[in-house]
C-alpha cells in the first residue's frame, strides 16, 4: 500500500542551502571549547556528538551541523547575540546608529522565559556600505594560529629557544601540510595553480596590475607563465572571483568578497590545519 500510495504522489523537490565561512567556523569552535557545564546541558540530546567520550570537541561532527544550529547553539548554550546585516546603501543606519541600536538592545532586559525558547533570537537590521565594508574588515581580520606564528616570526626578535623551536616547527608543518594537499584542493575546489597564484597575489591588495603576477611575483613559480595567468584571469572572471578594471596591460585587478571567502575555505580546510 505504501509503494502505490507514493506512485500516486505527485514529485516534489525543493532546493535547500547553507552558509559556509571558515572564519565563522573557527569562531564557533573556539567558543565551544569554552562552554561552561550548563551550556552543556542546554544542547540538544541529538546533538551530543559534538563532544567525544573524554570532553574533547568532536571536530568532524561539529562541522556537519548547518548553519542554523550553530546559531542556536551559539545563543541558546554560549549566551552570544546573534545580529543579522543586509547592506543596503539607500535606507541602511550607519556606523554610529548601529552602535546605539547595539547599546540600546544591551540594555533591555528579555528575562529567562524567553530565553527558553527553541528559536533564535536575532536582530535584522541593513546597513549602509560603511558598516557592511567595516564588517567585512572584522571579518578578513580572524584569522588561525598561522598568522600569528608567521607574523610574529617576521618581525622576529629573540626569544625562548623551546618557544622559537614550536614555532619554527610550525612553520615546517604549514609548508608541509600545504604541499601535501595541494592537489587535493585543486581537485575538489576546481581551483588550478595559475588561478590560484591569482587569488593569493590579490587577497591582500586593494587592486594590482596584471601584469605584476607573472613578471614579478610568480615568475619563477611552477605554471605560472603568461599565457596559464591570463588564461586565468578569464575563468576567475567569469566565475565572479575577481574583476578586472580597464584594458590591456594597463588593466588593474581586484579580488571579490567571493573569491576571498574561496581562500579562506582552501586556507583553512586544507593548509592550516596541521
Amino acid at each position: 500500500k505504501l509503494s502505490g500510495e507514493k506512485n500516486n504522489m505527485k514529485s516534489f523537490y525543493r532546493s535547500t542551502f547553507n552558509i559556509e565561512t571558515d572564519n565563522f567556523e573557527l569562531f564557533f569552535e573556539k567558543q565551544l571549547a569554552t562552554i561552561t557545564e550548563a551550556g552543556k546541558e542546554a544542547i540538544p540530546k541529538d546533538l551530543v556528538k559534538i563532544f567525544r567520550n573524554d570532553g574533547t570537541l568532536h571536530h568532524g561532527y561539529i562541522r556537519k551541523l548547518d548553519y542554523n544550529t550553530k546559531l542556536w547553539i551559539l545563543w541558546r548554550c554560549l549566551k552570544k547575540r546573534v545580529w543579522i546585516v543586509v547592506e543596503d546603501e539607500d535606507g541602511g543606519i550607519d556606523v554610529e546608529n548601529f552602535v546605539k541600536l547595539r547599546e540600546a538592545i544591551k540594555r533591555r532586559d528579555f528575562g529567562s522565559k524567553k530565553a527558553e525558547g527553541l528559536t533564535t533570537q536575532a536582530t535584522f537590521v541593513t546597513g549602509n556600505r560603511d558598516l557592511c565594508d567595516m564588517f567585512n574588515y572584522l571579518r578578513q581580520l580572524s584569522a588561525s594560529a598561522a598568522y600569528n606564528y608567521l607574523n610574529k616570526y617576521k618581525n622576529f626578535k629573540p626569544t625562548k629557544t623551546g618557544q622559537q623551536v614550536r614555532e619554527m616547527n610550525y612553520i615546517a608543518r604549514f609548508i608541509r601540510h600545504y604541499e601535501g594537499y595541494k592537489k587535493k584542493w585543486n581537485q575538489e575546489k576546481n581551483v588550478s595553480m595559475p588561478e590560484w597564484y591569482i587569488l593569493i597575489f590579490l587577497y591582500d591588495k586593494e587592486y594590482a596590475l596584471g601584469s605584476e603576477i607573472y613578471r614579478v611575483a610568480f615568475n619563477r613559480a611552477y605554471q605560472s607563465s603568461p599565457r596559464r595567468i591570463k588564461t586565468a584571469f578569464g575563468s576567475l572572471q567569469s566565475r565572479g572571483l575577481i574583476l578586472k578594471h580597464g584594458k590591456n596591460s594597463g588593466a588593474r585587478m581586484q579580488i571579490t568578497p567571493m573569491g576571498r571567502d574561496l581562500v579562506n575555505s582552501i586556507l583553512a580546510t586544507y593548509i592550516l590545519n596541521c
